[in-house]
């Protein structure tokens, strides 16, 4: 992982009109853990990690391209 992960985390979120709360749903963890990814004070862990690249792959199915 790199220093960017915060900043990408965030970026992803904001590009798709998604709370912290809706992308925290969506991949199974707390609204505050996606609050302590975006400010650099925690890592996502491998499995997060894996659930946000599912949801990623998911909505490139579905037409809707997300950049990295």
């Amino acid at each position: 992982m790199t220093d960017a992960w915060p900043q990408l985390i965030k970026r992803y979120r904001l590009r798709h009109g998604l709370t912290q709360g809706r992308l925290a749903t969506a991949i199974g963890v707390s609204q505050r853990t996606v609050s302590r990814w975006e400010r650099g004070a925690l890592r996502p862990s491998e499995a997060s990690l894996a659930a946000i690249s599912e949801l990623r792959n998911r909505a490139t199915r579905s037409g809707v391209t997300i950049p990295a």
